[in-house]
């Protein structure tokens, strides 16, 4: 009988879970290109800047507009950041590393 358990490497992006590969990765790049107040994302032309919120945000309107992909209705840039959330913590990666990751000074934010 074959397994019906696909391995983690072969499925979706958005069924893969996360794992302590991720925060070193994080860090890494950190470490690597550092970061802006915090922030790891960087604005293009100033890295001094942290990376202007309606730069993602108009992309993805461009892209929903260009039909460059199969966007559903209603979902939107800000879904991403909650689907990261949710899905680390869902994996049990600890509350206090995702709130880190999020830009949250505490768990209670």
């Amino acid at each position: 009988m074959r397994s019906s358990v696909v391995p983690e490497d072969d499925r979706p992006w958005s069924s893969r879970s996360p794992g302590p590969e991720w925060r070193s990765s994080i860090e890494w790049y950190a470490n690597k290109h550092g970061t802006a107040k915090g922030y790891l994302l960087r604005h293009p032309a100033d890295p001094a800047k942290t990376f202007p919120y309606y730069y993602l945000s108009n992309q993805w309107q461009r892209i929903k507009r260009a039909g460059e992909v199969d966007v559903p209705d209603g979902m939107v840039m800000y879904g991403f950041r909650h689907f990261l959330a949710s899905n680390c913590l869902a994996n049990r990666i600890p509350i206090t590393d995702v709130a880190e990751w999020m830009g949250h000074r505490s768990i209670d934010a």
